[in-house]
């Protein structure tokens, strides 16, 4: 039986009884013997008894359909709202295929969104096709160094009122050395070659709060 269903026939039973009762109490105050009165007073006291079990009985059901209700809207509000980050989209920039297959294999299985350029020149191509949440630069690559397309890629920001995209130097070269100093100006993070995989995925983070910082500034 259903708990509405219970609900139903408790009410029914209760109606009865409170019928059964008032008759009876009726039937102790007429003008029958003594006798019959004190048995009709005893029946409506029986079956005054039997309404209050049953309408115990009802309101313990409504409590407990009430706590089941309360406990799932509680479930609800306690349970941590579910969400999934969205792939952070990155530019890996290097000449090197191993190591754009490596960064490629770091960031998958954090489930980056990776995509790839040879050189500066082709990460420009890409930054104006697609955007990107990073940009990881090497420097020393043919065609055009990651320095270079750094420096034009700030430009294109300012003069097209662009937000600052963030870029990690992924390098082996000294960051201290008088001639990386202006790349140093220019870029949110630095990571020296050979890197470690929880390094780099902070450094990325990392380089994202910076960018929006300076955006700000």
């Amino acid at each position: 039986m259903s708990s509405e269903s219970g609900r139903q026939q408790h009410l029914f039973d209760l109606r009865t009884l409170l019928g059964n009762v008032t008759a009876m109490l009726e039937l102790s105050l007429s003008g029958v013997a003594p006798t019959e009165q004190r048995d009709a007073l005893r029946s409506a006291l029986e079956e005054a008894y039997r309404a209050g079990e049953i309408l115990q009985k009802l309101v313990d059901d409504i409590k407990a359909a009430e706590g089941k209700s309360n406990s799932v809207e509680s479930a609800e509000e306690k349970a941590p709202p579910k969400f999934e980050r969205a792939k952070l989209k990155v530019l890996v920039v290097d000449d090197n295929p191993i190591n754009q297959k490596l960064v490629n294999h770091v960031l998958s299985k954090r489930n980056y969104d990776v995509s790839a350029a040879k050189n500066g020149k082709e990460a420009l191509e890409a930054v104006a096709a697609k955007e990107f949440d990073v940009i990881l630069m090497d420097n020393s690559m043919p065609v055009m160094d990651g320095m270079t397309a750094t420096r034009i890629l700030r430009n294109r920001e300012q003069v097209e009122g662009k937000l600052r995209v963030p870029i990690v130097a992924l390098t082996a070269i000294d960051m201290s050395e008088a001639h990386a100093l202006e790349w140093a100006k220019l870029i949110d993070g630095y990571i020296a070659k050979p890197f470690q995989p929880e390094t780099l995925h902070q450094s990325i983070l990392d380089s994202i709060v910076r960018a929006r910082i300076c955006d700000k500034a």
